[in-house]
């Protein structure tokens, strides 16, 4: 492999969603080739061909076109992760690195570990600890494992906002996990307590305190960020969810919150209306209405 100054290093993404499309559009990696590989059993989706076409791009469905890339960033779907590990680990590059920052358990990425590491590479648990389209090349990226320490030199030349935390495969991805259950947790949170607010002719005055009392949380655009963008991706957030739940069932701590959690992404998942709303009265009308219980007509104070 080349040495980690050198700029011609190789990266090849496994998968092309939003946050992989998200890091080529802000740069990444800047000055090194970009490949994409996408297993030929999990075939392009219309949006992942719309992404791919929109940065010039064309996914290889060939698994020996990883022995090209000194660095493989796994950014596919949480239960996809180990398989699609399994599938390319025959063909790594030997010191090649393996970055996985999908969105699994702890437990998880121990696996994937194992099956890298096995393989003559070096695996790189790292957590993505925001939205990629929004904080571009400065979301922060937490890194664990063996090789962490050595693939953020190697990030910090490229831009990446990246932190080690500690040296176990695992440790990162448990983090995100536990983090996942405060950050999906307030969709719950929030589709609840704004619905009932609504129905009760209280909503402006809930919203009031959301902005003063929680900040950016608060805020419009990031409620309407939660909330709507369940309504699309919610079939990944369940499966990020599931990765929680495993976190907490390995602490030996009841999932309570997350089981509650995720009835809400399952129920926001199925009301596709909320993706056409554009303020967040009209996201918290399509909720409740998809609620399918009759509303109580107020949507402001009753004086």
């Amino acid at each position: 492999m080349e040495p980690d100054g050198d700029r011609r290093e190789t990266w090849l993404l496994l998968g092309f969603g939003e946050a992989a499309a998200g890091f080529v559009a802000a740069g990444l990696p800047l000055g090194a080739h970009v490949s994409v590989y996408v297993p030929a059993d999990r075939p392009p989706s219309d949006a992942t061909q719309h992404r791919l076409g929109a940065h010039g791009l064309i996914a290889t469905l060939d698994p020996s076109d990883v022995t090209r890339a000194s660095v493989v960033v796994s950014l596919v779907t949480p239960d996809a992760a180990t398989d699609v590990a399994e599938g390319v680990a025959p063909f790594l590059r030997p010191g090649a690195f393996y970055v996985d920052m999908n969105s699994i358990s702890g437990e998880t990425a121990v696996c994937i570990a194992a099956i890298v590491e096995g393989r003559g590479a070096r695996f790189v648990d790292a957590a993505v600890m925001g939205p990629v389209p929004l904080m571009k090349l400065q979301v922060p990226i937490w890194l664990s494992g063996t090789s962490a320490e050595e693939f953020h030199a190697l990030a910090a030349t490229r831009g990446l906002a990246t932190a080690v935390i500690s040296s176990r495969a695992g440790d990162a991805s448990s983090l995100k996990m536990l983090w996942s259950v405060m950050t999906k947790g307030t969709i719950a949170l929030l589709a609840e307590s704004l619905t009932a607010a609504r129905r009760l002719g209280l909503l402006e005055p809930l919203l009031g305190l959301l902005k003063q009392e929680y900040g950016n949380t608060g805020t419009p655009a990031m409620i309407m960020r939660m909330l709507r963008s369940t309504a699309v991706s919610g079939g990944r957030r369940l499966e990020e969810m599931g990765g929680a739940r495993r976190t907490l069932d390995a602490a030996g701590v009841p999932a309570w919150t997350v089981e509650a959690t995720m009835r809400w992404i399952a129920a926001l998942n199925g009301m596709p209306r909320i993706a056409e709303a554009e303020t967040v009265p009209e996201v918290v009308e399509a909720v409740s209405n998809g609620l399918g219980t009759p509303l109580g007509a107020q949507t402001t104070p009753s004086s």
